[in-house]
């Protein structure tokens, strides 16, 4: 329950920003939270609790699929892409850390925000941030390496044609919301995402992945002197 609260937060705190400290969810009542705000624009929030020796952390960027333009999937195919390579991380760096030191990451996308998640043992969180922190800013999405992940897309967004709800979903979607934005499929479509190229992620990624208009959302047992340093 805390780990679907904090997801929760983070959007509110994207969206609503310095009173995102005031707001209590109805089925969750947050730990106290301390707010910073870094001289490139993000917002940090920290939220201490210290029964388990875990953090979780979330950034949610406020940029999704509605960004996407005619070139459906591009913001999901972008956050899936992240862990393919970094400027000082290859996709087999990252790959053999996060499952040596059991760190749990995850991406996802729907209409209007992108989210970034990972839980770690607090002992290994210094492992953790400078990975993390690539990930998000310096990703290179290593041309070998897209192609593989994109064709692996293509084939499950051609079998998911065969699952009837979510032709049903997809349909409904263009016919209510016709020439907004928010008809496209979070993850587009086949013929779209096979267009798709490592360039086209790197521009996505230079134009929407900016601290301005994102949060960090940082939860469980740690340091707030240790954790302000690794950001």
């Amino acid at each position: 329950m805390l780990i679907s609260a904090l997801r929760k937060f983070a959007l509110f705190a994207l969206v609503f920003g310095g009173y995102a400290s005031d707001y209590a969810f109805a089925e969750f009542k947050l730990p106290p939270v301390e707010q910073s705000l870094l001289d490139n624009g993000l917002k940090v929030f920290f939220i201490r609790q210290n029964e388990i020796p875990l953090v979780h952390i979330t950034l949610g960027l406020a940029t999704g699929s509605a960004a996407d333009g005619a070139q459906w999937g591009l913001a999901a195919l972008t956050s899936d892409a992240l862990s393919l390579g970094t400027k000082s991380y290859s996709k087999q760096n990252i790959e053999e850390t996060l499952d040596f030191y059991g760190i749990e990451y995850q991406t996802s996308v729907n209409k209007d925000f992108i989210t970034i998640e990972a839980s770690v043992a607090t002992a290994e969180l210094p492992k953790l941030m400078p990975i993390l922190s690539e990930l998000v800013t310096a990703p290179k999405f290593p041309v070998n390496e897209f192609d593989k992940l994109r064709d692996r897309t293509v084939s499950q967004l051609k079998k998911d044609k065969e699952s009837p709800n979510r032709i049903a979903s997809q349909v409904f979607e263009r016919m209510y919301y016709r020439d907004h934005p928010y008809a496209s499929p979070e993850g587009g479509v086949a013929e779209t995402v096979q267009k798709l190229k490592a360039s086209d992620l790197a521009k996505f990624h230079s134009g929407h992945f900016q601290p301005q208009i994102a949060a960090l959302t940082i939860a469980g047992d740690f340091d707030p002197a240790q954790v302000k340093a690794l950001i």
